[in-house]
């Protein structure tokens, strides 16, 4: 169980956190899959919370260059309920309203879904047919990769301790 808990109030400082905190931080918003893991003990060695929901702009979906982007803080409501999505992304549309029960898709992330790396994920496939990427930020860089590659196996990813998804 953890024993700290920051609300992060920029990127900045969420990743100045991870940095300083190792793998034994992990960054939170809705948080629907990590009380699981942390339940049934599959989520060892944690020690700290870096809450990341008082960020401003990161529950935006907006078109950019051609292209939607959704923040890390997009939920699956946000998704299903989207206009712009209905127009260019409607297999999320549909794989995030076939997402758990209402209150679940309230407070799950799109992108916490995406860490998770659960092979029973809904909006995996989806995101995956729509070509989609994902921006990864530490405090020493940013990359950008297809989706496709951010996976290396069942609730594993490239994903290193001090890097942020902030942009799908």
């Amino acid at each position: 169980m953890w024993s700290d808990y920051i609300h992060a109030r920029t990127i900045d400082e969420a990743l100045a956190a991870l940095a300083e905190r190792g793998p034994s931080a992990r960054l939170v918003a809705g948080a629907t899959d990590l009380m699981i893991e942390i339940e049934l003990g599959v989520r060892k060695g944690l020690e700290t919370l870096i809450d990341i929901t008082r960020i401003p702009g990161l529950d935006q979906i907006r078109l950019e260059d051609g292209r939607v982007r959704l923040g890390p803080l997009v939920t699956h409501n946000d998704c299903a309920a989207s206009p712009l999505l209905r127009l260019h992304g409607l297999p999320l549309v549909q794989a995030a309203y076939e997402v758990g029960a209402p209150q679940i898709r309230n407070r799950g992330t799109i992108a916490g879904n995406l860490v998770t790396a659960s092979p029973a994920n809904d909006t995996i496939p989806a995101l995956v047919a729509l070509g989609a990427s994902v921006k990864l930020r530490s405090a020493t860089g940013t990359r950008r990769l297809p989706l496709a590659e951010f996976y290396t196996g069942p609730r594993k990813t490239v994903m290193q301790p001090d890097e942020m998804l902030v942009d799908i």
